[in-house]
C-alpha cells in the first residue's frame, strides 16, 4: 500500500474582507437558508396550519411566534460585525486581506496571534480558535 504525504504550501487567494452577513457576494448556504426559510413559511402557513383541525389551531400563534424570533434573530447575527474590537480599530476593509503562504505559518491563528491581521487574539474571546 502506498502512503503519500501531503504538504500544502500554495498561497491562498485575498479577497476583501466581509464586514457581516449581508456583504457581496453572498454565500450560497446563505441563500440556500432563506429560500428554506421562505418556503417554510409559505408552506407551513399557507398550507399546513389552515389545514389543522379547530383545536389545533391554536398552535398557530406559537409557530408564528417561533417564526418572528427566529428571524429577528437571523437579522441580528446577519448584522452584527462578528470581528473582534482589535480587528475593528486595524482593519481597513475597502482593501484586500494579505496574502497567507501556508510554507510560513500552519495556521492563520496560532501563538495567540492573527497573522493576517497582526493583531493579538485573546483566549476569552476565541477559544475554537486555538492552534498549539
Amino acid at each position: 500500500m502506498e502512503t503519500r504525504l501531503c504538504v500544502r504550501t500554495e498561497l491562498i487567494l485575498s479577497k476583501p474582507p466581509r464586514i457581516n452577513g449581508w456583504s457581496w457576494p453572498l454565500q450560497p448556504f446563505q441563500v440556500l437558508g432563506w429560500l428554506l426559510y421562505g418556503y417554510l413559511a409559505i408552506v407551513s402557513f399557507g398550507i399546513y396550519i389552515p389545514l389543522l383541525p379547530l383545536p389545533w389551531n391554536h398552535l398557530v400563534s406559537l409557530t408564528a411566534l417561533a417564526f418572528i424570533v427566529h428571524f429577528f434573530t437571523h437579522i441580528a447575527a446577519a448584522t452584527i460585525d462578528p470581528a473582534d474590537a482589535s480587528v475593528r480599530a486595524k482593519q481597513n476593509y475597502s482593501s484586500p486581506m494579505p496574502l497567507y503562504d501556508r510554507s510560513k505559518q500552519a495556521h492563520v491563528i496560532q501563538d495567540l496571534r492573527c497573522y493576517l491581521c497582526d493583531v493579538k487574539v485573546y483566549v476569552t474571546k476565541a477559544p475554537k480558535l486555538l492552534v498549539r
